[in-house]
């Protein structure tokens, strides 16, 4: 810097952040430009890994959604569903018998899904 623009003394200390210690900066001037560095580096990356984590949980609640979504699509393809009022009437997909033991498997795969989705909501 002094061959581009020279001064006739010495030039003063730049910090990082102008904080007042109880000693004298100008002696400690490189451990307290060390101690700067360090603390800002840590807390960056105390940020970038909150971060990351966040957007990691967010993106698996999405996959998780996604998955439960899929599986009661597939349950839902193989029952037909009418809405009446506030309950749901199925009836079988055509070409299938009435099967009771079939209709017990959907309702417990449909417990289970809705007891997926609760758990990943929560």
């Amino acid at each position: 810097m002094d061959i581009f623009l020279p001064l006739n003394q010495s030039r003063p200390y730049k910090y990082l952040f102008d904080v007042d210690y109880s000693f004298d900066r100008e002696v400690y001037y490189y451990p307290v430009l060390i101690y700067s560095y360090l603390t800002t580096v840590m807390a960056v990356s105390v940020m970038v890994v909150t971060d990351t984590s966040y957007l990691s949980l967010a993106q698996h609640a999405c996959g998780l959604f996604a998955a439960i979504g899929c599986r009661l699509e597939s349950l839902t393809s193989e029952v037909n569903f009418n809405r009446t009022s506030y309950h749901i009437k199925y009836t079988k997909v055509p070409n299938n018998e009435r099967n009771s033991a079939n209709e017990d498997k959907i309702y417990r795969e449909l417990i289970l899904l809705l007891w997926k989705h609760q758990l990943t909501i929560e």
